[in-house]
């Protein structure tokens, strides 16, 4: 119970005391059985976790070189060097050692003449070689059909060329845009431009094509039915798309030589695709995603989605740190640059085989869908207790659309595992039936623990079943008809 009042102050929520509340089946073969049984359906549904991380966990630290307030971009290059550019590329910071020491260089800046410019908008791209591209759009003449549009390349030893793309320049002279949204520098020479350009008045085409920045000319286009969702990366053999199809998440890889699909690959858990998590490289056709679900491996040949982490303990989890770039050194070791309050700031997460979280400061949340109040309620309270940890287990992302059948096998599935005495601490109850659980003993009685003196009238004694109170809500919403 010390466990369930140390934490009620931040969660207005039902409380699932699972091993307490519910009664243990006397036959504990058969216990088992259901167990098992469980696993394997949630499995289906869910990543499975790293069977090497199952002991120990992540820890973080914030690795940001000292008077770097923003950081325009972090990579890694194919000697394993870790290169960052402060913002407006007037900085270069170089790692030799993971992230641990940076040396700084003063750079010429960014190569374009932003006076001129009412509102611009850049993308960088870091080459395996230290190569960086700049491309820079002039959003404020748009409509005026007179894009500028230029892109620009910084060698590692700070020369600066002008690059020339025949197609894009074309369309510029013609007054079609274009308008980039990602770019990629597969290596030294060769550019994955995606965006799109104006065919005629409302009516733009799709952009999304390797480029040979040396002579301008385009190698090839990339054809994909979800050009307009989900991520993109590479690796020396591939470039792969995380997408969504009608038939849910799926991994498209196309050749680095042709941009032919090589493969088309179902994830054989849900991952959403469109969520605001970052993604990286890694080897052997794996990536990498992280964000406030987690850190999770794909593997663009199986299919497969492993959790390496959750990051309730860490600032993935919390709203005000909003990711931005990821490199991945391992599965154990990673470095992400986030938007943060006061500008940019640099992390490292790092595996640690010897991070305990004793028994009774290990809190596991359920919910059906993500919920920014409550991720904000967890960081605010670990902040207050760090030697706590917080699991959040969603079904679904907040900006994940979710249909009725899903919604039903995600509640199903909760619903055995509940009456089954799964472990879970706390429950959000939202479209879960919270007085089937009540009446069946499985929540504890909160009377005593929430102050209701607050509440709207009798709204208290609207909630209470057989004069006990099971849960409390953290917001309500009021029907109204406005007549003029």
């Amino acid at each position: 119970m010390k466990k369930i009042q140390s934490i009620i102050c931040f969660f207005l929520v039902a409380l699932l005391l699972a091993g307490c509340a519910n009664p243990t089946p006397n036959n504990s073969a058969q216990t088992k059985e259901k167990k098992v049984e469980i696993e394997e359906n949630k499995a289906k549904t869910q990543p499975t976790a790293a069977d090497s991380m199952k002991k120990g966990g992540f820890v973080g630290t914030n690795i940001t070189p000292e008077g770097v307030e923003q950081i325009l971009i972090v990579d890694s290059l194919s000697d394993g060097t870790l290169l960052m550019y402060a913002q407006n590329l007037d900085k270069k910071y170089v790692s030799h050692d993971n992230g641990e020491n940076w040396e700084s260089t003063d750079t010429s800046g960014l190569p374009f003449d932003l006076d001129n410019y009412d509102k611009t908008g850049i993308h960088i791209a870091i080459a395996p070689n230290g190569s960086a591209y700049s491309c820079l759009q002039n959003y404020s003449s748009f409509d005026k059909k007179q894009d500028v549009f230029t892109i620009k390349k910084v060698a590692g030893d700070g020369t600066v060329s002008e690059i020339s793309i025949k197609e894009l320049n074309q369309w510029q002279k013609e007054g079609k845009g274009p308008q980039i949204t990602y770019m990629g520098a597969i290596n030294a020479n060769t550019l994955h431009l995606k965006g799109v350009y104006w065919q005629s008045e409302g009516v733009q085409i799709d952009i999304n094509s390797v480029y040979n920045t040396e002579d301008g000319e385009k190698l090839y286009d990339i054809s994909s039915d979800e050009l307009y969702s989900g991520k993109w990366t590479f690796d020396e053999k591939s470039i792969y798309h995380l997408a969504d199809d009608e038939n849910g998440p799926v991994i498209e890889s196309y050749g680095i030589a042709d941009g032919k699909t090589n493969q088309e690959t179902s994830l054989k858990a849900y991952f959403n695709s469109n969520s605001k998590d970052v993604i990286t490289k890694g080897e052997n056709s794996e990536f990498y995603s992280l964000g406030k679900r987690g850190i999770y491996k794909l593997s663009a040949e199986t299919g497969e989605v492993t959790q390496l982490a959750k990051v309730s303990n860490l600032v993935l989890a919390d709203p005000k740190y909003m990711p931005k770039d990821a490199v991945a050194l391992s599965d154990t070791e990673f470095i992400v640059s986030f938007y943060a309050d006061n500008g940019n700031e640099l992390w490292k997460f790092k595996y640690d085989e010897n991070y305990v979280v004793e028994e009774d400061k290990n809190l596991t949340v359920w919910a059906l869908r993500e919920n920014r109040a409550l991720q904000q309620m967890a960081s605010s309270y670990l902040k207050e207790h760090p030697d706590m940890n917080i699991s959040i287990d969603y079904g679904f992302a907040y900006d994940e659309q979710m249909t009725a059948a899903q919604k039903d096998d995600y509640i199903k599935n909760i619903n055995t595992q509940i009456l089954s005495g799964a472990d879970a601490d706390i429950l959000v109850l939202d479209s879960l039936p919270a007085k089937q659980y009540a009446k069946q003993g499985i929540l504890a009685d909160l009377s005593d623990k929430i102050d209701t003196s607050d509440f709207w009238a009798n709204f208290a004694e609207q909630l209470k079943i057989n004069d006990k109170l099971f849960y409390a809500p953290v917001g309500f919403t009021l029907p109204i008809i406005q007549v003029r």
